[in-house]
């Protein structure tokens, strides 16, 4: 067991489901749905110049929308700059888009947008250029989803005629990073079945395109022999993708890193800190952050070892 996480702080805030983790004007927010209650819940936290972190209750944000699981939140700088964009699936289980979020740290709720998809499960957003991505599973046959939301005159619109479902399929929830260079959008998920971290890709195209689609190639696909109990989380640093997963048969933090060139390992740490569910990563100024939901339920921030990621 090697350690990558080197500092961690732990919150009051307590969750029964995994939470997200993302950045907006040089700040780091953490998203989650709070335990017995099921509201979605943003708060800032506070990296000090030595090194030391604190969540930031004083600027908490706690939305009217309840979710059945985790939300997911990534910025979006077609709502001008600070905005935040998550999706949550609701405790009857139909998929919602979420608008919010301002640099200035009040996290007011300006728009909802009810997409009519289904899903059992706790989706994925990741912003690609000028839209934003959101992925699930389908509710019963566990095939993964993916459609964009865009920003037009009217406001936030969800594109469900350019959705693309496709044959690979996970019980639990799939992940999405983009890679600038070349323009790709990734999914990983954990194999229906044999539990198996997978990945795979849809290739860019221009954005004048007309019904431009995410569509993953199934021909792009690469299967790593490591396994996981749920979703991973997934985040691209130049051409390394970054998997965080809780372990198969335990609850471990896991990180592996992987060359997106050739599809080789390049290295796997094993933390002691434990998760039951899915946990996220993100990356700021350099460095790699995660968080997750531990065994007592409370909420945790840790950054990782920069030889480590």
């Amino acid at each position: 067991m090697t350690e990558f996480i080197e500092y961690s702080v732990r919150a009051d805030d307590t969750s029964d489901s995994g939470p997200t983790l993302s950045t907006i004007g040089g700040e780091l927010y953490i998203g989650w749905t709070g335990e017995n209650n099921h509201f979605v819940n943003i708060m800032p936290i506070v990296r000090l110049p030595d090194g030391q972190m604190y969540f930031d209750g004083e600027r908490k944000a706690i939305l009217s929308n309840r979710a059945g699981g985790g939300p997911a939140l990534c910025p979006s700088e077609v709502a001008g700059e600070g905005a935040l964009v998550w999706a949550v699936d609701n405790p009857q289980g139909e998929l919602n888009g979420i608008i919010g979020a301002t640099l200035n740290g009040n996290l007011n709720e300006t728009r909802e947008l009810v997409s009519f998809e289904w899903t059992d499960h706790s989706p994925a957003a990741e912003l690609w250029v000028k839209e934003v991505n959101v992925a699930w599973t389908g509710s019963n046959n566990l095939q993964i989803n993916c459609a964009p939301l865009t920003w037009e005159d009217s406001g936030w619109t969800f594109s469900s005629a350019r959705k693309s479902i496709s044959t690979e399929t996970t019980p639990y929830e799939p992940a999405l990073s983009w890679r600038p260079a070349p323009n790709r959008m990734y999914v990983g998920w954990t194999g229906e079945g044999d539990h198996e971290l997978n990945l795979m890709y849809c290739q860019g195209l221009d954005w004048g395109t007309p019904q431009r689609r995410t569509d993953f190639d199934r021909g792009t696909k690469r299967t790593f022999a490591e396994y996981s109990d749920g979703g991973p989380a997934i985040r691209v640093q130049a051409a390394t993708m970054i998997f965080l997963y809780r372990g198969s048969g335990n609850e471990n933090l896991n990180l592996l890193r992987v060359d997106l060139d050739d599809g080789s390992v390049i290295a796997k740490n094993i933390s002691g800190h434990l998760s039951s569910y899915r946990p996220a990563i993100t990356g700021l100024d350099g460095v790699k952050y995660v968080a997750w939901t531990g065994l007592d339920d409370h909420l945790y921030v840790g950054r990782v070892a920069r030889d480590m990621a």
